[in-house]
């Protein structure tokens, strides 16, 4: 259902039918910001987290939303959700090596 909204959104705003073809409309802080929102956190952490004001993060959500052409911070999160899924799909399988545990190493 959400997936409609984005794409409903998208259409009448004229935007691209796939809001994440306008990523790269995006500066680098906001595209930060934007990947903030996959693990849901507030305005106010991602504030925290990224060293600016909350209103700044206000600021940087409407403006993302514009350029990707979506209407609720809620389709902003499952847009980065899915580029992350994108990113880890395309990424080579590292191989998993045995590590030990800080304890066994410190005895």
């Amino acid at each position: 259902m959400l997936q409609h909204q984005v794409e409903s959104s998208a259409d009448r705003h004229g935007e691209e039918r796939d809001p994440a073809q306008n990523i790269s409309r995006l500066s680098p802080q906001q595209l930060r910001v934007l990947m903030s929102l996959a693990d849901g956190p507030s305005n106010k952490a991602i504030a925290r987290d990224l060293g600016v004001t909350e209103a700044t993060i206000k600021a940087h959500m409407t403006i993302i939303l514009r350029k990707l052409g979506l209407e609720r911070r809620t389709q902003a999160a499952l847009l980065a959700q899915r580029i992350l899924r994108t990113r880890r799909r395309g990424l080579p399988n590292k191989p998993r090596t045995a590590t030990r545990s800080r304890r066994a190493v410190e005895k």
